[in-house]
């Protein structure tokens, strides 16, 4: 591995694993390779390992189960001799991390965590970032794995049930001052009450498993209190029950209720509680970051949802439906009072408003300031989802309009494009994500013949993924790709109902015409083409031969293509990995028809089959 072999200092390094956070095998090798690697690693590693398991995309859930217990026994055991005095007195894990690092691991040799030996490293201390996780089934199987005394003694005589509160708060109070995200049921909020006073650098609230009539009081306390006692709160997140289970859904009054007790609420999950958009305008906007809405309600006519946006100065990400197609026209029009304002029009630099805005737009995203040596190991994934949360440590001084980093919309395509080419617009300095999923009302040629097109004609140095479902991908112009340097994921969806009828012949023919196009897009990483889109195998080997950093390409619905394209696609790949000092193919899978290697079965490891 070359970051084990190189003479890095440790700020290369801390910013090395500050861009692996989901990335499973990579921390693992990391925390195999030395004992300096494994100081800086390991905190990542297991700061949430459950969700690195739920992300996996090979394992199934048989093999996630089994993962889930030998972790969660790795986590009960390790806390052996640890335990004794009170540990909420105890220094912080950014204090004793290197000390007990530098005393358990006193070799460059390898070290393999999950083998049964006595624990010499307190993985339980980097568990830190505790999401909602179902232990039931590990929990039912957690006596047939070797344990300790001690956690043989708190798992005899418990009930299933009693069972999950006993580990959770276990997982909760062996050292409460070091959690910064906190998942429960909102059952639960006893156990969370307990630990209050010393949950000292708690950052978000995650509370699921909220069914119709349960009391929303105990939560509220605890929100109430521990703004009151911390004041560190800044994220909340409600989620909905198990997929398969049936209950009825609560009234929004009660995230409306919750979210308000919050002190400085700047992250509001609510895309899994269907109401959520009916109460948009009583959600606090004046710190709002992030606002995840969902998608199946439209917002009443009520609710001026452009003018909630206008007010969050602050806001970088949202997911929400759309019913206006003037949703960002306020930001146009902000950034062309901007960038034509009297202190420079769209050009020299001056000190004025336009003059601080484009300057302001064009930092880093990752450039937030660092706490501490091993700064980057904690911080959360560069992603919208999974806020980072260095930006509280700091009042970062704001100009103008919100500078939107991430932006999700669902709606009718007469809505949902123009919406979507403002945000473009408006956004262009700063739009790293764009997603739109069209809700198709009508499968007539009306419907079909997109009158809008999402096109534009301005650089977007800063994003990097496309994601457009439905119709909405159709009207999407390939073209403006040129204009995307940056862009590592694209995924297009045609609509499932595209080529079901002759009339759609006209589509094809133009789609056969624009879809070469895609070579625009030169540095992707990631390439899902979903639906009956017509490719050709002249147009695979042409990817792999303009796109040598694709790692993964599903075209298993999509037309035209045969066993021959699929596999000189890989051998172009193959070459150019050679070609430019990468050693073997980057490509890590491609996706193909099942129908296609039905006899002839391929030897390569990298074909995977639809479905």
């Amino acid at each position: 591995m070359l970051v084990a072999k190189l003479p890095l200092p440790d700020e290369c390094i801390d910013l090395v694993i500050g861009y692996l956070p989901e990335d499973r095998q990579a921390l693992h090798g990391l925390v195999l390779a030395s004992r300096k690697l494994f100081q800086r690693a390991a905190p990542v590693l297991y700061k949430s390992p459950f969700t690195l398991i739920d992300a996996h995309g090979v394992w199934n859930e048989h093999e996630k189960e089994k993962r889930y217990l030998i972790l969660l026994a790795l986590l009960l055991n390790s806390r052996i001799g640890r335990i004794s005095g009170d540990c909420h007195c105890g220094s912080s894990l950014l204090d004793t991390q290197s000390r007990s690092t530098n005393s358990t691991t006193t070799s460059t040799s390898t070290y393999a965590p999950h083998q049964h030996m006595p624990y010499t490293v307190d993985y339980l201390r980097f568990y830190t970032h505790q999401f909602p996780i179902n232990l039931w089934r590990p929990l039912t199987n957690l006596r047939s794995v070797p344990l300790t005394p001690l956690v043989v003694r708190e798992i005899t005589g418990k009930t299933g049930s009693e069972l999950q509160t006993e580990i959770a708060h276990s997982l909760i109070e062996y050292h409460p001052r070091d959690i910064r995200v906190l998942g429960q049921p909102i059952a639960r909020t006893p156990i969370l009450l307990q630990s209050i006073k010393h949950l000292h650098n708690l950052v978000r609230l995650e509370l699921s498993e909220i069914v119709f009539g349960c009391k929303v009081e105990p939560i509220l306390e605890f929100i109430r209190v521990h703004d009151a006692m911390h004041n560190t709160l800044r994220e909340i997140k409600i989620k909905s029950p198990e997929e398969g289970t049936h209950h009825y859904e609560p009234s929004h009054t009660h995230l409306v209720r919750i979210v308000q007790a919050m002190r400085n609420p700047q992250v509001v999950d609510a895309r899994h509680w269907r109401e959520a958009i009916m109460v948009l305008d009583q959600i606090p906007a004046d710190c709002l970051k992030t606002l995840l809405l969902g998608l199946a309600e439209m917002p009443p006519n009520k609710i001026a949802t452009s003018d909630f946006l206008a007010q969050c100065v602050f806001l970088e990400n949202v997911r929400m439906p759309v019913r206006d197609s003037q949703l960002f026209r306020w930001a146009v029009a902000a950034r062309r009072r901007t960038t034509m304002g009297p202190a420079g029009g769209g050009g020299g630099g001056g000190g004025g408003v336009g003059g601080s805005g484009p300057r302001h737009n064009i930092v880093p995203y990752y450039a937030a300031p660092f706490v501490g040596a091993p700064s980057m190991a904690y911080l959360g994934p560069l992603s919208p989802w999974v806020h980072s949360y260095t930006d509280w440590l700091t009042d970062e001084e704001h100009f103008g309009p919100a500078l939107l980093k991430s932006v999700e919309l669902c709606g009718e395509d007469l809505a949902l494009i123009p919406a979507l080419k403002d945000a473009t617009d408006a956004f262009r300095d700063s739009l790293e994500q764009i997603k739109g999923i069209s809700l198709t009302m009508g499968l007539s040629r009306v419907t079909v013949n997109i009158m809008n097109t999402l096109s534009w004609s301005w650089p977007m140095e800063r994003l990097s993924v496309i994601d457009l479902e439905g119709e909405v991908a159709l009207a999407f112009d390939l073209a403006v790709l040129q204009f995307c340097p940056r862009l590592t994921t694209l995924r297009l969806s045609l609509p499932p109902y595209l080529f079901s009828t002759s009339e759609d012949d006209r589509v094809l023919q133009e789609l056969k015409a624009r879809l070469p196009q895609i070579l625009l897009a030169r540095h992707l990483l990631d390439l899902e083409l979903h639906g009956k889109w017509p490719l050709s195998d002249a147009l695979l080997v042409e990817m792999g031969g303009t796109m040598p950093r694709l790692r993964r390409l599903y075209i298993g619905s999509c037309l035209g293509y045969s066993r021959d394209g699929v596999r000189m696609l890989l051998d172009g790949v193959d070459e150019n990995g050679v070609g430019q000092g990468h050693g073997s193919s980057r490509l890590e899978w491609v996706v193909i028809s099942r129908w296609m290697f039905s006899r002839h079965t391929s030897n390569d490891s990298r074909i995977r089959y639809e479905g």
